[in-house]
């Protein structure tokens, strides 16, 4: 974090992986199938936060994320990754009395990885681009010494943007 002045700080990150899979499927219905695959991702966040006031506490984020492909049953499947946004704020008010955390988001994903269940057998794959937008609000008020009241609030919106699949049945 570098505190560009008393009240704006600025936050990077980054984070490079590396992922390997390897499965081995010995079973009578399939050859002996040796399956591998290699993944790597860079990711990265970006976070500024802005004190209005010692009490008060705006911010903003953009990063990116990854989660590795993989193979199951010798069909391979690519990694998942997003873009997610995010803006908010933290606030204590009347002397403490009061603490409210808000963030609306919204998440792009690519190569969404689902999972089900076809013919009792489990598959995974890609089903394609997806967005999820949402808002949190939390609530923590404590009126006399001893008692704590907790809210939280939790609102979704998921909407596939493309969305192809395998299934047949």
């Amino acid at each position: 974090t570098f505190h560009v002045t008393d009240r704006l700080g600025l936050t990077a990150g980054v984070r490079q992986t590396w992922d390997k899979r390897r499965e081995l499927n010995f079973r009578p219905d399939l050859l002996n199938v040796d399956s591998k695959a290699s993944f790597d991702k860079l990711t990265w966040q970006v976070i500024a936060d802005y004190k209005v006031t010692p009490d008060v506490m705006v911010y903003g984020k953009v990063g990116t994320g990854y989660l590795a492909g993989g193979i199951y049953n010798a069909v391979k499947f690519n990694p998942e990754t997003l873009t997610s946004y995010e803006i908010g704020f933290k606030g204590d008010f009347f002397d403490r009395t009061l603490r409210l955390n808000v963030a609306a988001f919204l998440a792009d994903y690519k190569d969404l990885q689902l999972s089900y269940y076809q013919n009792g057998r489990l598959v995974y794959e890609n089903a394609g681009k997806a967005r999820i937008k949402g808002l949190e609000a939390e609530a923590t008020l404590v009126p006399a010494r001893g008692l704590t009241m907790n809210a939280s609030l939790g609102i979704l919106d998921f909407d596939f943007k493309r969305f192809v699949t395998l299934q047949t049945g």
